[in-house]
């Protein structure tokens, strides 16, 4: 019997496994999928602008990235490659205007193409923060109406699906590899994210700021210079508080076995790999965002307000051991049951049946 074939519609993978170059959450995400259908037996592939075709069991299509005509580029390379793999699945992650591409490639070859929400204005009509020009945002928006098959992360991307585009979906939270471990070096109060506005790393420098007995470290790719800039300035006044600048998944991961709080400051995120990372480390998250309410209802750390409430729980967090201990438990008993990869693996197949 053939193995099933599925396209991990994404580059990166391998540099990420090898350290090489930035990728986002979006590709850590993929990488975990990938790697899941692999060892479900189905015959994988994904994008690499390398020259290696097989890793770690995954077969590595050569994509390779224009700067000039890169809309032609990306149209000759899919309906190429679609035409040469004849895939079953191709499974898709992000708003992009790819997507409008794909969907209809799907469509004509009778390919079952999965979207993957990445984040809470994937599905916000107008904020769904595609880079270019304004066409970009309308053929995504078409591919999205041409899709069948929608995973997102957390209740409020299911409302604005179906009041946005009158569409159902699955629900599936980000997966990860591994149980909850407790770490025996931790000492760090940490920030990993992108130096972008939305990110407000200016709320997690000010916190070190009135906790001067405390270890803080934050690390993110500067995608707005000026304000990463700006923050290396202000830290370079507090003698407690070190940006590491951008490091790669496997660096970050060492990162977070010297850490004891995660603390988010954004102003939306669909489902932060971060916080996974800490619970996969029993490390409560201390955040300004709570996708689903999960924080909060399974008690993994504390969502806040405003600054005033962030300085607050940090505060309790680190002066009240028999709570932190609690959360701690909470988290093991919520992690092992949510993030499976083989379980939600499993609810994916039956959804696309």
């Amino acid at each position: 019997m053939n193995k099933q074939k599925i396209v991990i519609w994404t580059k990166g993978i391998d540099n990420l496994c090898e350290g090489k170059g930035h990728v986002g959450g979006l590709t850590v995400q993929m990488m975990f999928w990938a790697f899941t259908f692999h060892k479900n037996n189905f015959q994988t592939f994904t994008f690499t602008e390398g020259q290696t075709r097989y890793f770690k069991g995954l077969n590595l299509l050569y994509f390779p990235q224009k700067m000039r005509l890169n809309f032609l580029f990306e149209i000759v390379y899919s309906i190429f490659y679609i035409i040469k793999i004849r895939p079953d699945i191709i499974l898709f992650r992000g708003a992009s205007r790819s997507l409008f591409l794909i969907s209809h490639l799907s469509s004509l070859f009778r390919i079952k193409l999965i979207f993957m929400g990445a984040s809470d204005v994937n599905f916000i009509l107008g904020q769904e923060n595609i880079p270019g020009r304004s066409y970009n945002k309308n053929l995504y928006r078409r591919g999205l109406k041409n899709t069948r098959y929608i995973v997102v992360q957390n209740d409020n991307q299911a409302n604005s699906l179906m009041e946005n585009y009158n569409k159902r979906s699955i629900s599936i939270p980000n997966i990860w590899e591994g149980s909850p471990r407790d770490n025996n070096d931790q000492e760090l109060i940490i920030w990993v994210g992108n130096f972008r506005k939305l990110k407000r790393p200016e709320w997690f420098i000010n916190l070190a700021k009135k906790f001067p007995n405390q270890a803080f470290a934050m690390a993110g790719f500067p995608f707005d210079k000026k304000l990463h800039g700006e923050c290396v300035r202000l830290s370079e006044e507090i003698g407690n508080l070190s940006i590491l600048g951008p490091i790669p998944f496997y660096e970050s991961e060492k990162l977070f076995n010297k850490a004891k709080i995660l603390i988010c400051t954004s102003e939306y995120e669909g489902f932060p790999n971060t916080f996974l990372q800490a619970w996969s480390r029993n490390i409560p998250v201390l955040s300004t965002v709570d996708p689903s309410n999960i924080i909060n209802n399974k008690q993994l750390g504390y969502c806040v307000k405003d600054e005033k409430d962030l300085f607050r729980k940090l505060n309790e967090l680190l002066e009240n051991e028999d709570m932190v201990k609690t959360i701690q438990l909470n988290i093991f008993k919520y992690f092992n049951q949510s993030h499976n990869p083989i379980i939600h693996a499993k609810r994916l197949l039956k959804y696309i049946e």
